[in-house]
């Protein structure tokens, strides 16, 4: 099943529920690219000097997708079990509540990481388009604490603009008679307003804000064909924790899954996952430590359990049966 930031909120406690239950996760990346510098890609080197070379340059580049397979063992006597698979799409949009310096976030690609997607059908269009956006878990209290403080001060402003102009006055009176004849007809249920610019977009929340609808009103931003769009529908507005999830959901996105795999602990396969994991505490937990040791104490405290399967197929026991890793 492929995840999207317009299906993520609505599946995230169904795939928290399944990664708690489950008994193990297989998990996949694909990069924009690994090396800038393929001189640093030695396969001789070993994984303390590996480590060091991939740390100076993997900051420059981006995960565009991650897949999740969630396997749960039935409760018959055979070795049967049920599976959950999902792609996250992963594109990093603007979130106006982390520092003004990390919130837009560019990275590299590297060709042949790109020809290798389009060659395996990726679609590059639905990841920018629709990707889920993430921010690092040490950015989550902060920006949590953010996003209670904007909800708070939304809830209890009071210094309305002043509307000058003719043609403001003119859109405020139209505003304000579209909302009249919406609330009093018991037949339409949802109006759109046209796309305006944030000036605009201001005096119809204050207009509603004003209004003896307040309470009686839920307004929402258009996505899709409506993108733009103000869209209001009858009903009691969002309580506070509902407002939250909202901001959660649109400005911390896939790092919710992130802290979910923390927390529950279950075991991780995954093939040669030795840049997958560090791409993935890289992006969504928290800056690549400085030695390799460091890491491996702090990867170990957010992932217990790390199986590797070109590492497992290279043992005395297993090797003659794997003549070809894909390493």
């Amino acid at each position: 099943m492929d995840i999207t930031k317009h299906n993520f909120a609505e599946n995230l406690d169904k795939i928290d529920k399944q990664i708690s239950d489950c008994d193990f996760i297989s998990i996949d990346c694909e990069f924009s690219g690994l090396f800038h510098d393929q001189r640093l890609n030695n396969e001789l080197n070993n994984y303390e000097q590996l480590y060091m070379n991939t740390r100076k340059n993997i900051n420059q580049f981006q995960i565009f997708q991650i897949g999740l397979s969630l396997f749960r063992k039935t409760p018959d006597e055979l070795m049967n079990f049920d599976c959950h698979s999902y792609n996250f799409y992963i594109f990093p949009s603007k979130c106006i509540f982390l520092p003004e310096e990390q919130r837009e976030r560019c990275f590299l690609c590297q060709s042949s990481s790109l020809a290798f997607l389009v060659e395996n059908g990726f679609d590059f269009n639905k990841m920018i388009r629709d990707g889920i956006t993430y921010i690092p878990l040490d950015q989550l209290a902060t920006v949590e604490t953010k996003i209670n403080a904007k909800i708070q001060e939304n809830q209890s402003k009071t210094n309305f603009i002043e509307i000058e102009k003719e043609e403001d006055k003119k859109f405020f009176q139209e505003i304000n008679d579209k909302l009249i004849k919406f609330m009093n007809n018991n037949d339409q249920h949802e109006e759109i307003l046209r796309p305006c610019n944030s000036y605009y977009r201001r005096i119809v929340y204050e207009t509603i804000q004003k209004s003896t609808f307040n309470d009686a009103i839920q307004i929402s931003t258009g996505k899709n064909d409506n993108k733009g769009a103000i869209i209001l529908k009858k009903g009691a507005p969002k309580p506070k924790d509902e407002q939250a999830k909202t901001l959660m959901f649109d400005n911390v996105g896939f790092t919710l899954i992130i802290k979910s795999l923390i927390k529950h602990q279950k075991p991780l396969i995954g093939h040669s996952m030795f840049f997958d994991l560090l791409h993935i505490y890289n992006l969504f937990i928290e800056p690549l430590p400085e030695k390799y040791d460091q890491f491996k104490q702090s990867i170990k405290s957010c992932f217990n359990i790390v199986y590797d399967t070109a590492y497992i197929s290279l043992s005395p026991n297993l090797r003659n049966f794997f003549p070809q890793t894909g390493k």
